[in-house]
């Protein structure tokens, strides 16, 4: 089965975002955190449901706001949030990962499709 969305956000970068909270814990910047926060709460019911236990494909269109965005270091945002939400059991089972990048200043945005292999 293919899951599909299309997520009207702008991917971040989740390099360089971490810094050190209370007991000495890594905690994410709060851009990191609000987009985890939207991308979860936008992400069609059907893909958090998809539980993926097996190895992936994951396509990745990225409209993103300017060229100067880096687009290797989105998928690890995305990555987690599809694990948290419920989507994947676990982004280490993602085997393909093909990814697009595209400018939009003014409509950035994240298609994704995610199905399992083999």
């Amino acid at each position: 089965m293919i899951y599909q969305a299309e997520i009207p956000l702008c991917a971040v970068s989740k390099s360089n975002s971490y810094k050190v909270g209370r007991n000495n814990r890594l905690k994410v910047n709060k851009e990191v955190e609000t987009f985890e926060y939207f991308f979860i709460k936008l992400l069609p019911e059907q893909v958090k449901n998809a539980n993926i236990k097996k190895p992936f494909k994951l396509v990745l269109d990225l409209w993103l706001q300017n060229k100067n965005q880096d687009l290797d270091n989105c998928s690890k945002s995305i990555l987690d949030c599809l694990e948290t939400a419920g989507a994947i059991y676990n982004d280490n089972l993602c085997y393909e990962l093909i990814m697009r990048k595209h400018i939009d200043e003014e409509n950035p945005k994240i298609k994704l499709k995610l199905s399992e292999l083999g």
